[in-house]
């Protein structure tokens, strides 16, 4: 039995059997372009990644944000002095 009576499918993809495959895959390259240079771009226009600020921190001073997280209780009394004389050098 021949491969195209007993497969018929296989051979007429999207109709002509040198089209069929060349469609595919040129959509399937067209996927992969889209998925590495085009989606990056969308997800950081919608905020979904890259770098993001945290809006506490954001225009603080270094002096502020030690003394901010030694009266939340983040930090010890000796952590606090140690980094606040190294923020004062």
């Amino acid at each position: 039995m021949p491969l195209a009576q007993s497969y018929p499918y296989v051979l007429h993809w999207f109709g002509f059997w040198p089209w069929g495959p060349l469609i595919c895959l040129g959509f399937f390259a067209l996927m992969v372009v889209v998925m590495i240079f085009v989606m990056p771009h969308v997800m950081r226009m919608m905020g979904m990644c890259g770098r993001v600020d945290q809006p506490e921190t954001q225009g603080e001073e270094p002096l502020e944000i030690l003394k901010r997280r030694y009266a939340n209780g983040e930090i010890s009394d000796d952590d606090f002095e140690r980094m606040r004389s190294n923020l004062l050098r």
